[in-house]
């Protein structure tokens, strides 16, 4: 028994003394990433960026020095940046937004908010269901409006991200402005691991440009009023050139499989004489301009047919399955709508 009780003591002391060794490892790497953030706001960049802040919209120096003192880089933001569209293929988007949940809160938030929404589509001409559809999709309507703080996530893609410093610092900017225009602290704004902000996720340039006071109580609130970021999708919408009453997009088919270098853009009129049959009753100019959607899954592939709405639609997010997902999930909402009895105004 002695020499197995001896066997055991020193395996005991060789895993306690790997275990401490482990703990040491991470104590050491835990304050390499405090120094870090904490020498952050002494980077060459940095106080370039504090000194353009100053000159060009005339902030306090000893304000912004404070302030980026307590903004530390974020590793996860540049981790979180997202695989290529593609890979993530349609049924993806579909079965990811278009789920029983969204669309259930969708008329919840629609029934909710019906008067608003009606004066929001009257002012700007956009329907109602894809305003409602787009909050769902971005923030649950509210529910998820980001969880990093939107000055780290700006500063550590504006500094560390090389691929896209010149659009990171350009936000980064925009939302010192933002703040400023807000009277709100901005260490305090969360948001997504890109800096979107608000129940419309906008970007901070997006939010300084397109929010709107819809409920008139003297602010332009796009983090915590849903009237407020109603009108600001609207608004973003309409100055996007959106056509009040103009189709958005046709499901159509083909009599045969489609030729192998078939233009996507042209005429409805030039669709039709390749073999694009419509899969709808509704009557269009035949000169209207159109393109070609192709939506692949692993069943089986859709057609449909995008117009200037669909295009105005594509600038909320530049990737085709998330625009043909808010347009999907906004005829979803509005059926549901309408089967609960609601009257659409």
């Amino acid at each position: 028994m002695a020499p197995q009780s001896s066997i055991w003591r020193v395996s005991f002391f060789r895993l306690l003394s790997r275990i401490v060794l482990l703990l040491l490892l991470v104590t050491i790497k835990g304050d390499q990433t405090i120094n870090e953030a904490g020498t952050f706001i002494h980077r060459p960049e940095v106080k370039s960026f504090i000194e353009f802040m100053h000159q060009r919209y005339n902030m306090k120096l000893s304000r912004l020095r404070e302030l980026f003192s307590q903004v530390s880089p974020r590793p996860k933001v540049t981790r979180s940046t997202p695989n290529p569209v593609s890979s993530l293929g349609w049924n993806y988007y579909y079965q990811h937004f278009l789920t029983p949940e969204r669309i259930h809160d969708g008329v919840r938030f629609w029934h909710q908010y019906h008067n608003t929404l009606a004066q929001a589509s009257n002012a700007y001409g956009v329907p109602e269901d894809l305003i409602v559809s787009i909050l769902g999709i971005e923030s649950r309507y509210g529910k998820n409006t980001g969880r990093y703080r939107a000055i780290d996530s700006l500063s550590t893609l504006a500094f560390n991200y090389p691929d896209r410093k010149a659009y990171f610092k350009g936000e980064l900017a925009q939302f010192l402005l933002f703040s400023q225009e807000t009277n709100l602290n901005p260490l305090h704004i969360r948001g997504s691991w890109a800096g979107a902000i608000g129940w419309p996720q906008f970007m901070p340039g997006n939010a300084r440009h397109y929010a709107i006071d819809m409920d008139h109580d003297g602010k332009s609130d796009i983090l915590n009023d849903p009237e407020d970021a109603i009108g600001s999708v609207a608004n973003y919408f309409h100055q996007q050139g959106w056509q009040k009453d103009g189709p958005i997009a046709i499901p159509v088919k083909f009599a045969s499989p489609p030729l192998k270098g078939m233009p996507l853009e042209g005429t409805l009129r030039s669709f039709l004489s390749n073999g694009v049959q419509l899969d709808t009753t509704t009557r269009m100019p035949l000169n209207i301009k159109a393109r070609l959607i192709i939506l692949h899954s692993p069943k089986h592939t859709e057609y449909w047919l995008g117009f200037h709405n669909l295009e105005v639609l594509h600038e909320y997010n530049h990737s085709m399955y998330y625009t043909m997902a808010a347009y999907e999930l906004a005829h979803a909402i509005k059926l549901a709508y309408k089967k609960k009895g609601y009257t659409l105004n």
